[in-house]
């Protein structure tokens, strides 16, 4: 970097928050900080980490605009979906609020997941129908509005998938018509004008507690045309993670998430470095845009954090 930048990633102790920190730690001019409501974490490692309210708090914008103040933040960068929709709301308030990755005029809309299903028919991609009926199986009965509290996935085939299942789920959830097929993840990066720089799908080849532990990057390329068409339609800004399930031949989009995804780190690896590519984009640095090295497959592990 030339330009000097001061970037706070909210959510530095989770997976993603600690991929996008290792993506710019070495940078030149680029100083990292991270900020989580758990003040031992993994991201001791690599940057100063801040404390600070969870999300839902009402202390938790007084937090962030200090760290703003204090340490002249320039750009933040949300690593899930709680961070996301607080600073969000916060920057549509805030004067002279940093560059937020992901800002734009649907970010909240991609939160809630019936909003979604809208977005997806409007840019005229395919997308599997609401059921209306939790007996009409096979259906998924997620959470709808992600970002204020736990998520949840249920798979329901049958009666027996029912059994168990929290009656507040269905109340706060979506259920949408269960399609097989492969599941990829794309990791893109967007211009300020929702024109897509980078692409990168990632087959997502073993899934646990909803973080990918491997996974296979895929040129396909219907798939990265879809999202492109999908990324100007709903007007996506900077790094996002869009979720589509192929037989290949039907592609069905799941999620926009206006955010990274925890598994950024492959396509980081293949050579796309999409953070500090974002960076780049928002204060007009030139840069290049790498083709990754398609192919390469991921396979994560657990470390441990020692102090």
């Amino acid at each position: 970097m030339k330009q000097k930048v001061n970037i706070l990633v909210a959510g530095s102790g989770n997976v993603t928050g600690m991929n996008v920190i290792k993506a710019l730690v070495e940078e030149d001019n680029v100083n990292v900080f991270g900020c989580d409501f758990d003040p031992i974490n993994p991201s001791n490692q690599w940057c100063p980490t801040f404390e600070v309210p969870r999300c839902a708090s009402s202390e938790y914008p007084i937090a962030i605009l200090s760290l703003i103040s204090k340490y002249n933040i320039t750009h933040i960068i949300a690593s899930n979906d709680h961070d996301v929709r607080s600073l969000a709301e916060l920057k549509s308030k805030t004067e002279g609020f940093p560059y937020f990755n992901g800002y734009a005029e649907n970010i909240l809309a991609c939160l809630d997941k019936k909003v979604t299903e809208k977005l997806f028919q409007n840019a005229g991609v395919q997308t599997p129908l609401e059921v209306t009926n939790k007996y009409d199986f096979p259906y998924v009965l997620r959470k709808e509005a992600m970002g204020n509290k736990k998520k949840f996935v249920h798979i329901v085939k049958s009666e027996e998938d029912i059994i168990g299942i929290p009656q507040e789920h269905y109340e706060n959830g979506i259920m949408t018509r269960f399609v097989e097929g492969i599941e990829y993840t794309v990791d893109i990066l967007c211009d300020s004008n929702s024109n897509m720089l980078s692409a990168i799908p990632r087959k997502r080849i073993n899934v646990v507690g909803g973080m990918v532990h491997h996974a296979q990057i895929v040129k396909d390329e219907k798939l990265i045309a879809l999202c492109a068409k999908l990324a100007k339609s709903v007007g996506l800004v900077g790094m996002s993670c869009i979720q589509c399930i192929t037989d290949g031949v039907n592609y069905n989009f799941i999620e926009i998430n206006p955010r990274p995804g925890s598994g950024i780190d492959l396509s980081i690896n293949s050579g796309v470095n999409m953070p500090l590519l974002w960076l780049k984009e928002t204060i007009g640095e030139e840069y290049s845009l790498n083709e990754p090295q398609w192919g390469m497959q991921m396979k994560r592990y657990y470390s441990g954090y020692y102090f």
